[in-house]
């Protein structure tokens, strides 16, 4: 808020200097405008961490997904080599 009362108040000081009677309708329509200028960048700033969020929590459940699978696989290549194992202890026995 300082900078844009300091902004408004350089802007007013200026015209007050050219044309005096315009001085006060020039401050109120800067305060104005550059209110609605941070309103619409904190708008923005909140979108894009709101965004961040979403990106992060998506990449951390695909990261989910993955370690899941990865773990199912190897689930699965244990059981081919318990499988090959007993195959072999079976064939020794037999022969």
């Amino acid at each position: 808020m300082f900078k844009v009362t300091l902004h408004c108040y350089v802007i007013c000081k200026i015209q007050q200097l050219i044309v005096k009677p315009m001085a006060l309708s020039c401050c109120t329509v800067c305060h104005r405008r550059k209110r609605r200028q941070n309103r619409e960048v904190a708008k923005v700033v909140v979108l894009l961490v709101v965004l961040t969020f979403v990106v992060f929590l998506f990449v951390d459940w695909c990261l989910e997904m993955n370690r899941s699978r990865v773990a199912t696989f190897s689930e699965v290549g244990r059981a081919a080599v318990s499988a090959r194992t007993a195959a072999q202890i079976r064939s020794s026995s037999l022969g």
